[in-house]
């Protein structure tokens, strides 16, 4: 389901897991990215079929997220 070559994961990879704890681990066919137990990230493609970064942000970050275009 994703290249290990792929640039953007390539990109994402060393700032998801510059994070305290965090660990990735492949689920579902997918990279996900995990800080102790909970998972904060997964990449992929979404509903689309472009590559896309799952997250989970802090909830105060939302309403500027979903006001984005970029964001979905």
């Amino acid at each position: 389901m994703y290249d290990d070559d792929d640039p953007l994961l390539n990109l994402i990879r060393p700032i998801a897991l510059a994070l305290p704890e965090a660990i990735e681990v492949e689920s579902h066919g997918r990279p996900t990215f995990r800080a102790a137990k909970p998972q904060f990230a997964v990449y992929g493609a979404a509903y689309r079929d472009d590559p896309a970064l799952l997250f989970k942000p802090d909830e105060a970050e939302r309403p500027a997220l979903v006001a984005d275009a970029r964001f979905f």
